[in-house]
């Protein structure tokens, strides 16, 4: 009766084996929730990063576009670029270039091609509410007001285009005096 006893205290301080599969599942479906919240997670910290870059990219823009003078500024504000021939960079900002020129194509790696480093596409145009066009007021006026887009991506790493629609959009003024 004694060894009864004691078989009984064993027998309740151990799991039944319905009871681990029901802990399992539960630890199962909290894994999947938690794993779950890592793409959104992850796809939100590349879009702040690749806003913080496009921030930094149209400073170091702005300082370019001040060291041309600013009838060439109003120039090429002017002038709508073609498709080819519109600004691009890449994602780490260290290639500032318009679509067909040949830098895009330098020193490519295994599987990269020239559209697929064109991250960021830069759109500048005049702020015709503060500068407005005409020949009178370009030759009057001590300074240029523009408005900078920045998009991105422009192109995926498999070099086909992305739809405006889809892309991300920083949109910033700037003015330059003469």
């Amino acid at each position: 009766m004694i060894a009864c006893v004691k078989k009984n205290r064993l027998a309740r301080k151990a799991f039944s084996l319905v009871e681990v599969v029901i802990a399992v599942g539960i630890f199962a479906i909290a894994i999947a929730a938690v794993v779950g919240l890592m793409v959104p997670i992850t796809r939100s910290v590349t879009e702040v990063s690749d806003a913080d870059q496009a921030a930094r990219l149209l400073t170091s823009i702005q300082g370019e576009l001040a060291r041309l003078p600013l009838a060439t500024l109003q120039q090429t504000v002017d002038t709508p670029p073609a498709a080819n021939d519109r600004i691009f960079a890449n994602r780490d900002g260290s290639i500032i270039a318009f679509g067909n020129s040949s830098r895009w194509g330098e020193n490519l790696q295994s599987g990269e091609t020239a559209n697929s480093r064109k991250y960021f596409e830069i759109v500048l145009s005049r702020n015709t509410a503060l500068s407005p066009a005409g020949a009178t007021n370009n030759q009057n006026a001590g300074f240029l007001a523009v408005i900078a887009q920045i998009r991105w991506p422009g192109y995926l790493a498999d070099g086909t285009r992305v739809d405006d629609e889809r892309q991300s959009v920083l949109i910033a003024p700037m003015a330059f005096a003469r």
